[in-house]
């Protein structure tokens, strides 16, 4: 039978992998972006991307999809990271980003967001105007600008590849 002591343990080394899997992402995607920039390398791109699994035979898919770490309550994208820590903007970008591109209805929102309490549109909209403002401030003006709004839906838009690197 395990000890509190271990069940502590294993969850600490648990937490230090997971940080550590985050870290190298980020690092593999602000490195991968740089290869691209390199139009010798060819097919060694290719091959790259081919070890690293068949989800990335496209290089490009590293960075085409922000990185959401519930563990550290952190959104990565093109090599920055911000920390918004466990809070409304996290489970808001969280719930967007389960599904880029797909347009999420104010009453989904209230519920897999706000947990079904009742709340006006206008706190909806207020707060993706917070979950931008930190984005931007943590140099991500290119995915808060992903974040947008028809009607009574908010999307996270990725379809647009033109701040892709190339």
């Amino acid at each position: 039978m395990a000890t509190t002591q271990d069940r502590k343990r294993v969850v600490e080394l648990v937490t230090r992998l997971v940080r550590a899997h985050v870290f190298a992402q980020a690092t593999l995607e602000e490195l991968l972006m740089k290869l691209q920039q390199w139009d010798d390398l060819g097919d060694s791109l290719g091959s790259l991307a081919n070890l690293l699994g068949s989800r990335l035979s496209d290089p490009a898919m590293l960075y085409s999809t922000p990185i959401i770490d519930s563990s550290t309550m952190t959104v990565t994208w093109h090599g920055r990271t911000c920390r918004l820590g466990p809070s409304l903007l996290f489970r808001l970008v969280e719930r967007l980003a389960r599904r880029p591109g797909h347009h999420v209805a104010f009453e989904r929102l209230i519920r897999d967001v706000w947990d079904g309490q009742q709340v006006a549109d206008e706190t909806i909209r207020s707060a993706v105007r917070r979950l931008r403002s930190q984005l931007k401030e943590s140099g991500m003006e290119e995915l808060a600008g992903k974040i947008r709004s028809v009607g009574g839906y908010y999307v996270l838009d990725l379809s647009d590849t033109s701040d892709r690197p190339s």
